[in-house]
């Protein structure tokens, strides 16, 4: 076992969880307007409760946040494995720490482990992984939005249509390299298959979280977004 990349990875990931952890939504709503949005609309503590709340302005607001906070993460985490000196820091997996800033937002320790739907986050991984997957997913959610006026659908099936040219990708000889980031090309970030296999399970846990919202889907019910 190579200890470097378990304890630097470990490390690192306590610092994205920690990080991922800082929900925008619930901090706005208790500061300026000394309520909960877990307790208002669909009780969730993400940017498109938010906008149905409190407007699209802070909505905006929230959602970027939700996907700077793991940028910044990914990239102090990729400063320090390129420029600290230190051969244990060279072996951080940025994909890993990536999946726990998903973790921390998903389940925010600061605020008894009930926060967002990881939707943002999950869109932002595949902006510092492979940017073109990015701009893929983000045509793909609005013409979604656009012809069914429901953030919810866009948040479940984007996913499954990125992740599909992401397998296609992986076996066009040279596609896949193509489109990397540069902040993955390093001999101690995992394999390609590695950022598959995050992928699919930040899906799996967005998708678990989006199951109320399938059920009103199902059912007819499921908020609109409104013109």
């Amino acid at each position: 076992m190579n200890w470097d990349y378990v304890i630097a990875t470990s490390i690192f990931g306590v610092f994205g969880y920690l990080i991922g952890s800082i929900s925008s939504a619930i901090i706005y709503s208790k500061i300026f307007k000394k309520e909960d949005i877990r307790k208002k609309g669909s009780g969730n503590a993400g940017a498109t409760n938010v906008l149905r709340v409190y407007g699209k302005k802070i909505g905006a607001i929230v959602f970027s946040f939700d996907m700077l906070k793991l940028v910044v993460v990914v990239l102090i985490s990729w400063i320090i494995k390129k420029f600290s000196g230190n051969n244990t820091l060279k072996h951080i997996n940025l994909q890993i720490i990536s999946f726990m800033v998903v973790v921390g937002h998903i389940w925010p320790i600061y605020f008894k482990f009930k926060g967002g739907k990881g939707a943002a986050c999950f869109a932002t991984y595949f902006l510092v992984m492979q940017w073109i997957l990015f701009l893929i997913g983000l045509i793909s959610i609005l013409i979604i939005i656009w012809k069914t006026k429901k953030v919810s659908i866009g948040s479940i099936f984007t996913p499954i249509i990125v992740i599909i040219f992401q397998l296609i990708f992986l076996w066009i000889p040279g596609m896949h390299s193509s489109w990397d980031s540069p902040l993955i090309y390093d001999e101690f970030n995992g394999p390609i298959w590695l950022t598959i296999l995050i992928a699919l399970i930040i899906y799996i846990l967005v998708f678990i979280k989006h199951i109320p919202n399938l059920k009103r889907i199902i059912k007819g019910n499921e908020n609109k977004l409104k013109n």
